[in-house]
């Protein structure tokens, strides 16, 4: 199932989305309360995944737990944190949980967070994590091996936007880089961003 944030793109209509960051700690209220008040207003919910390296809520479950009260969400997926197993298989678990945007990223240095000793990752740049969900999507893992079911992007035309403030060396996966639309544009960072299903078939 395409999810109408892709038709929208596809047939390029002007979308507009809200931005919510998950709690430190369970309790959602506020971010439901937020939510809210976005209804009716936005295309879709990008919820954050511990921005400026402060620790909160994992934004799939808290993306989950927005579709199921009937919004679209876009989750934030950063390398900062994990290598490309850990990013793959968060993927595929997302996949099977009906979430389908996706935004890619390097994430912000963990020095500048509330986790200031932490190990940070970054083992694949923002455009090797699209090139990771690319694979997924054609049946195979970062390294070539092959899938029993895969998350299956929408026939919409694919919306990437690389940034390489952040992090060097980033290149386009592909040669496929195109101007993001206005939803899928970040703060500057290593960014590269696909809207897409990604419902397991």
């Amino acid at each position: 199932m395409i999810s109408s944030l892709a038709a929208k793109l596809a047939a390029k209509q002007f979308v507009v989305t809200g931005e919510l960051t998950p709690p430190k700690g369970t309790d959602l209220s506020r971010v439901f309360a937020a939510a809210g008040l976005l209804r009716g207003s936005v295309d879709a919910i990008n919820v954050t995944e511990s921005p400026r390296a402060r620790m909160t809520m994992d934004p799939r479950a808290v993306a989950k737990l927005l579709q199921d009260q009937g919004f679209e969400t876009i989750v934030q997926v950063t390398s900062r944190d994990r290598n490309r197993i850990a990013v793959q298989s968060d993927l595929l678990g997302a996949a099977a949980l009906g979430l389908r945007n996706f935004v890619f990223m390097g994430g912000d240095s963990p020095a500048a967070g509330d986790h200031p000793d932490a190990k940070p990752v970054f083992d694949l740049t923002a455009s090797g994590l699209l090139a990771a969900a690319e694979a997924l999507r054609n049946g195979r893992d970062h390294a070539g091996n092959a899938l029993t079911g895969r998350p299956t992007c929408s026939s919409a035309p694919p919306a990437i936007r690389v940034r390489r403030d952040s992090m060097p060396k980033s290149r386009t996966h592909g040669g496929k880089s195109t101007p993001a639309p206005e939803c899928c544009r970040r703060r500057p960072s290593t960014t590269a961003t696909r809207c897409c299903d990604s419902s397991m078939r």
